[in-house]
């Protein structure tokens, strides 16, 4: 050691590190091969010992990889190494040890960095949990650099959201093609927050690969630069679908309760117009002797307006008719000539029965009116042929397009399919309306009555409807009806 080594050791001594120093042992080429201790000061010795002249392969857990720094310091080159298993150093969980050249001694100085190893995990806990908070939070989080189009974060949320993997989730303009096409230009709203700062909320439709649609409301927030001097922004998307559809659902029952109580009034000041009209001309017809054809046109007129106003009446839930058990196979059976018939040439007509349906509760005669007006619809979108599918089978929950209402109960289920022309969806909330059609031209006259009776029918008898269409694929309705109990 030099001279004034006892000052140097000195200082060593007040060093919060290990400090060992080693005289090493050479090869002919000047390698370092070994080295002897010289000098530890305390806290080394939990690894190095206290006596000298052990050598460095005896005491040193990882020797390999010392001796590989050894040698780089040797050649004058400190080597720092960052040393993460405890290797026998008490209370050491992380450390960062400096192998230098000291004239012709080697020195190892090791910091103990436990605390930073500590400070490490504990943000990393603190990620995982945010990750997992975020995670469990029925929002959808996004965030990116307003300078690029890669995101650097996707909550995992956003798979079961969109329907996407997170691989395809990963730019903006990833995010932007799922947007539906009427709602681009609500993006724009957020644009203009990535441009001038602030926050903007927007209602928007996601569209999945099944081209299912996702109602969301977006809330686009822009952050403060950060070091880097480029600010973020920050999107949280909320699934409101299910509200959206509570909502138009509510909006839909209180329209057509206010239709039916409208129609109700209607039909019944009408019917007793009707009943003196025809009464008189029945009266007029019988004093002659000679045949009338305007007499006759009249009373034909008068009977027509009387099955529109009975067609009113069903709408508005005022004549609920006889409930009892009816055998859905026996009336599809007895009904099928009388269906097929009522279908343009060219036309089939299938029906796949569930086997041990049990009976439904409603007014058999409402029922086979029911079954007509569906029908009947459904010939009028199949003019150019096609198919007709009935399928009826027990199910356990029933869906409505008023409103769902859990039952304890067991439900039949029919649907009448068709693949003709389909609805437009603008059309679909007004097809119970009555005398809304959407038929044109000559088809048109007398129409609009055949789904407001239909609606008024099923919901007389505690039933459910609902209809599902797209236009050039087809039309579905579906009724449930509650079984008779066993």
């Amino acid at each position: 050691m030099p001279a004034d080594a006892p000052d140097v050791l000195g200082l060593l001594l007040q060093l919060d590190a290990s400090v060992v120093v080693l005289r090493p042992v050479l090869s002919d080429s000047d390698t370092v091969l070994d080295a002897a201790v010289v000098w530890v000061n305390e806290r080394a010795q939990s690894v190095w010992g206290d006596r000298a002249e052990v050598l460095a392969s005896e005491l040193c857990p990882d020797f390999d990889e010392w001796l590989a720094a050894a040698n780089g310091a040797w050649r004058g080159t400190p080597v720092r190494r960052l040393i993460e298993a405890d290797h026998g150093r008490r209370g050491w969980r992380r450390a960062v040890s400096t192998v230098s050249r000291v004239d012709e001694c080697i020195a190892e100085v090791t910091m103990d960095r436990s605390g930073d190893q500590e400070l490490i995990d504990g943000l990393a806990a603190l990620d995982r949990q945010y990750r997992d908070l975020i995670a469990e939070m029925p929002v959808t989080v996004l965030s990116s650099r307003i300078d690029r189009d890669e995101i650097d974060f996707v909550s995992p949320r956003a798979v079961e959201l969109t329907g996407r993997p997170l691989s395809e989730l990963s730019r903006r303009s990833d995010w932007r093609a799922l947007v539906h096409s009427d709602d681009h230009r609500d993006l724009d709203t957020i644009a203009d927050v990535l441009v001038s700062g602030g926050e903007a909320d927007v209602m928007g439709r996601i569209v999945r690969p099944d081209g299912t649609v996702r109602w969301v409301e977006a809330r686009a927030v822009l952050t403060e630069p950060e070091i880097d001097g480029v600010g973020r922004f920050l999107l949280t998307l909320l699934d409101v679908t299910a509200h959206h559809e509570a909502q138009q659902r509510a909006e839909q029952s209180e329209r057509l309760e206010g239709l039916a109580r409208t129609a109700g009034g209607f039909a019944h000041e009408f019917s007793s117009l009707l009943q003196i009209i025809g009464g008189n001309l029945e009266r007029f017809q019988d004093s002659i002797d000679t045949p009338n054809a305007p007499l006759q046109q009249s009373l034909d007129a008068v009977a027509r307006a009387g099955a529109l106003v009975k067609g009113l009446m069903s709408f508005a839930s005022s004549r609920p008719g006889c409930i009892e058990p009816v055998s859905i196979p026996k009336m599809c059976e007895a009904m099928y000539p009388v269906l097929q018939d009522r279908l343009p040439q060219g036309v089939g007509l299938t029906v796949d029965l569930a086997e041990g349906l049990p009976e439904v509760m409603i007014a058999g005669e409402s029922l086979s009116v029911v079954m007509l007006q569906i029908i009947d619809n459904a010939a009028a979108a199949l003019s150019g042929g096609g198919v007709v599918h009935i399928e009826v089978r027990e199910v356990a929950d029933v869906r409505c397009h008023l409103a769902h209402r859990p039952d304890d109960r067991r439900w039949i289920r029919i649907a009448v399919s068709d693949n003709g022309c389909g609805i437009e969806a603008d059309r679909l909330q007004k097809v119970w309306e009555p005398f809304h059609t959407t038929r044109d031209g000559v088809a048109a006259r007398g129409a609009g009555l055949g789904l407001s009776v239909v609606h008024g029918v099923i919901h007389q008898f505690d039933g459910h409807l609902t209809l599902e269409s797209c236009p050039g694929k087809g039309t579905t309705v579906t009724m449930f009806l509650p079984a008779a109990s066993a």
